[in-house]
């Protein structure tokens, strides 16, 4: 299957032939629900880098294009996970918290799905019991992904733990993931630290992240509107 949920977004370079052949597939109406989950995604991740995450135009693709991997098979979760993260962007809580549950009765054992129910209860505003799901998911997974950690970095800003803050977003940097970036570097400038800043500057001017608003694919995933206005 297509397991490449919010892959590091600087690697979508190499991922161009995939992308092609995706949309080859897609516009020749592909019967299989791995084909469409991945489309849904990619669609989704694509939406995460816009500047305007309030125009919902690429979100209803993606919506339609999870919808249909679920309609060719309901018993795949990829399908009911991504539907549940684009509504999580969507701001849907309680149809988000449906389609993830469906997705954990699918697969039980995928520590993403537990990170994700983290950020569903974060975005309720429940940090305590959304932090201990993250924390479960980070436990259970092998080789956790940078993504795990956005939360971590986030909520170590919030309460003014600025070095741990860093220290986060520095473990999604070497886990190939770009958005630790902005984290890093919000938490540099607090700490008034020159050298991290110019370091973190430097990685942000040769990123893929968008320029004019770096913050985009942080906020489109987990937007927290006071916690993003502090960055």
């Amino acid at each position: 299957g297509f397991l490449l949920e919010y892959f590091p977004l600087h690697t979508f370079a190499l991922l161009n032939i995939l992308y092609e052949c995706l949309n080859d597939l897609v516009a020749s109406d592909s019967e299989s629900a791995n084909i469409w989950a991945a489309h849904a995604l990619f669609l989704f991740l694509d939406w995460t880098r816009e500047a305007d995450l309030y125009d919902w135009t690429g979100l209803e693709e993606a919506l339609r294009a999870a919808n249909r991997a679920i309609q060719l098979d309901p018993t795949d979760s990829s399908g009911h996970e991504y539907l549940a993260s684009i509504l999580m962007a969507r701001g849907d809580l309680d149809a988000a918290l449906q389609s993830y549950a469906r997705a954990v009765a699918l697969n039980p054992s995928n520590p993403d799905l537990r990170v994700l129910l983290g950020w569903n209860q974060i975005l309720r505003g429940d940090w305590e019991n959304g932090l201990e799901d993250v924390q479960e998911g980070i436990a259970i997974s092998p080789n956790p992904p940078g993504w795990f950690r956005i939360p971590l970095s986030l909520d170590a800003f919030r309460r003014g733990q600025y070095q741990q803050a860093l220290s986060q977003a520095d473990f999604m940097i070497i886990n190939g993931d770009e958005r630790g970036i902005p984290l890093a570097l919000a938490a540099a400038i607090r700490l008034d630290n020159e050298n991290a800043i110019d370091r973190y500057r430097g990685l942000l001017a040769q990123s893929s992240l968008n320029q004019d608003y770096p913050m985009a694919s942080i906020q489109a995933v987990l937007n927290v509107p006071d916690l993003m206005n502090e960055y």
